[in-house]
């Protein structure tokens, strides 16, 4: 590596110039970050480095990668070492942990065959560099003017599967370096930030993004493969034309067909980006687009980067489908290009989940199941579709939707702290504290039948579909506010205990529910909080306002959701864990009493509402509530277990004396299931309603599994999440017979 400012050459200060425009503007490389700044002063300290379009002042004077790319252009030589010192340090200062010279070279990957001529489309004519960028999996081309144009030759015949779809496809042949030119991949930038990648999304400029990224070590492998000259690929190519790039007297592509039938498609090279003394089909930004080419790659992304990559296999011919408008269609299709890209990829390839429940919302995709429907029913007339299909998809939809408007709101606990993409090879940020797959599982039931934001609170109550229909109008204008309005209640009411309890944003000392494994919990109390305040308010203006959420969590309030041993013993990710928590935080809620922060953590304190957090069941208590005292016909022993708070799961332990075909008895335990005991649980809430009835477990015992007993010996217990709880004294239970 050549000494701080100095390059080995011309192709090296290109790929150091890509890299820090790349830099500069996406604000991260791989794990440096710019901490601690807004966004406005992040642009007064950076921009200025970029051009002197950015400076407050014309006579800064500074240099700019705008200034050292002319310099370079314009002499053929490299820029002075002085100036490129300076312009280092002004950026890499700033970054956490800071850039180290040389940090580009292992971003890009220079494509060249074995006589050093560049690979790709019009090599050795106007191509003057071709380069893989590993952290967008992009082969980029520069070339010194517009190449010729690429012109396929297709089948005749066009391939209509349904006159309403509005597309066609056509058959032909093409090589891989020609599809490379001229091809992109609508992926997501897998640098967006929670809040951005919300935001975009609610304001429908995600149209064009919806790939996942290419894996950049798959299109190296199959770069390798392809040199062979003992390998092959003849597996078609599925290529999209997007509409607006047929439009207009000098389209960028071009449709025609002559006498005899025969189909040909032109594509010229006017899409490329022009910089002084060059063209580029990939840009970075703020500049004009990013990805200038005018077809998608449906399918065969990888195929296509690799054997593009690659000297022999560029050149190969290879099988094409492509798709197009059909003529006159005046729709839009992109969202049928995304689901047959869902589709393809759910077999031998299948998309991250996070990424799929992304494409299933952006592009209203339809299932036969109600709890995987996406479709997007608005304006649309119901009258003829299955209720359950309505409700599925209304549910699912809106549970996006409000995991969009939390990590997007300026004042939301959770703004940027939603992850809604998972890349290949890359994890989570320390500050994400959900993802959107576990919120739709959990807030997608708040919206069906007998839940707090269905216009059906009895889910077996029937109602017209026209009353239906308006009382999710009501819901959708006020539950992403009252959402917003409890988590920031919650936090209004962590940080009463301490300031700092809950920091927005924080990848440092974070609190119990600002972890992925318990962030649930919150989740699972929710519909239990909004229910106490619908039914002790009566006539209630909805959005539930945040003071009011504030005064039902109040007993929160003096709980250390920092506590080490609270992390360390329910900190994980398990149901059970996040079931304990949720029934101790209900519990407390509707004592409606604040207990000292001692008491909370005191595990001398078993079964108590607000007292105990980490503790676990008190010792059982059973006893006999049949009136006869052993198993009769039609008349069950039952054996019943009171359920103190702060308990989850029942465990009953059943021993009885059975024959032992000597004269004699043996012991043998009792299982649960047809051949031994049932056990039937009835809980202190239902549907997330407090009952005021008994919370207990009931043993029942039949005649048919003890008929040759000669005694029965019961002990039960209680389980949470720390732990299970002392025993019951033993009943004994004798065969009269």
């Amino acid at each position: 590596m050549p000494s701080l400012g100095e390059f080995d050459n011309i192709a090296e200060f290109t790929q150091f110039e890509k890299q820090m425009r790349d830099a500069i503007v996406n604000r991260r490389w791989k794990n440096h970050t710019i901490p601690d700044m807004d966004d406005e002063e992040i642009d007064e300290r950076l921009l200025p480095w970029l051009s002197e379009d950015h400076w407050d002042d014309p006579s800064d004077g500074r240099p700019t990668l705008d200034s050292l790319h002319i310099h370079v252009r314009d002499t053929g030589e490299l820029p002075d070492v002085s100036l490129v010192r300076q312009l280092w340090y002004g950026v890499r200062d700033l970054y956490e942990p800071n850039l180290s010279w040389g940090f580009w070279t292992s971003g890009t990957k220079l494509l060249t065959d074995k006589d050093g001529e560049w690979i790709g489309y019009s090599s050795g004519d106007k191509l003057i560099t071709s380069q893989l960028l590993s952290s967008s999996s992009i082969i980029q081309h520069i070339y010194s003017d517009k190449p010729d144009p690429v012109s396929w030759t297709l089948l005749p015949h066009s391939i209509n599967q349904g006159d309403d779809l509005g597309l066609v496809a056509y058959i032909g042949v093409a090589r891989f370096d020609e599809i490379e030119a001229v091809s992109q991949v609508p992926w997501i930038d897998p640098g967006l930030s929670s809040e951005d990648f919300a935001n975009n999304v609610l304001d429908e400029q995600m149209k064009s993004q919806w790939q996942r990224k290419i894996d950049a070590r798959r299109i190296v492998a199959i770069q390798t493969f392809a040199e062979s000259a003992k390998n092959t690929m003849f597996n078609p190519i599925t290529l999209y034309v997007q509409p607006e790039h047929m439009l207009g007297d000098n389209p960028v592509v071009s449709f025609d067909s002559d006498d005899k039938g025969m189909a040909s498609v032109k594509i010229n090279f006017d899409f490329l980006y022009g910089r002084p003394g060059s063209y580029h089909d990939f840009v970075i930004r703020p500049e004009p687009g990013q990805d200038q080419r005018p077809l998608w790659l449906v399918d065969g992304q990888h195929r296509t980067r690799g054997f593009g990559a690659s000297s022999r296999g560029s050149g190969l011919e290879v099988p094409i489908v492509l798709l197009m408008d059909e003529d006159g269609y005046d729709g839009d299709t992109k969202d049928l290009i995304a689901r047959v890209f869902t589709e393809i990829n759910t077999g031998a390839s299948p998309l991250e989940r996070l990424h799929k429940i992304f494409l299933k919302y952006a592009f209203n995709m339809p299932s036969s199941s109600p709890r995987d429907h996406w479709e997007d029913y608005e304006g649309r007339d119901l009258s003829e579709v299955d209720r359950s299909m309505i409700r599925g998809s209304w549910a699912n939809r809106r549970a996006y939707e409000s995991a969009l408007n939390i990590s997007s709101e300026r004042l939301s606990p959770l703004r940027n702290c939603m992850q809604f993409q998972k890349p290949s090879g890359q994890r989570a940020s320390h500050h994400l504290v959900s993802n959107s797959h576990v919120w739709v599982e959990n807030v997608r039931n708040w919206f069906l039948p007998g839940n707090i934001y269905s216009p059906i609170p009895n889910s077996s109550e029937e109602v017209s579909l026209e009353e239906e229909l308006g009382g999710m109008e009501q819901i959708d204008g006020y539950y992403n506010q009252e959402i917003l309005n409890f988590l920031c209640a919650f936090m209004e009411i962590c940080n009463r205990f301490r300031s700092g309890m809950w920091e927005t944003g924080s990848n440092k000392n974070k609190q119990l529910f600002q972890f992925m494994g318990t962030f649930p919990a919150l989740l699972m109390t929710y519909p239990f909080v909004v229910n106490k305040i619908v039914s002790q308010e009566g006539d209630l203006s909805r959005p539930i306002n945040q003071s009011l959420f504030e005064e039902v969590m109040e007993p929160l309030a003096n709980v250390d959701w920092k506590n080490r041993d609270l992390r360390a013993r329910l900190g994980g990710r398990t149901n059970t864990n996040r079931k304990h928590i949720s029934e101790w935080m209900k519990r407390t809620i509707d004592a409606g009493i604040s207990q000292s922060a001692e008491d909370i953590f005191d595990e001398e304190f078993r079964g108590v509402p607000g007292k105990g957090l980490i503790s676990m069941p008190p010792e059982a208590v059973t006893s006999q509530i049949s009136p006869n005292s052993w198993p009769e016909e039609g008349r069950p022993l039952i054996i019943r277990m009171d359920k103190p708070p702060n308990t989850l799961t029942d465990i009953w332990e059943v021993e009885i004396d059975i024959p032992n075909g000597r004269g004699g008895f043996i012991d043998q335990p009792l299982q649960k299931g047809r051949e031994g005991y049932k056990s039937r649980r009835v809980d202190w809430e239902r549907n997330n309603f407090p009952t005021d009835e008994g919370s207990y477990s009931d043993l029942i015992i039949e005649l048919r599994n003890v008929r040759n007993a000669k005694q029965i010996r019961v002990k039960g217990s209680w389980r949470n999440g720390i732990g299970q709880g002392g025993k019951s004294d033993e009943l004994v239970f004798d065969n009269p017979e």
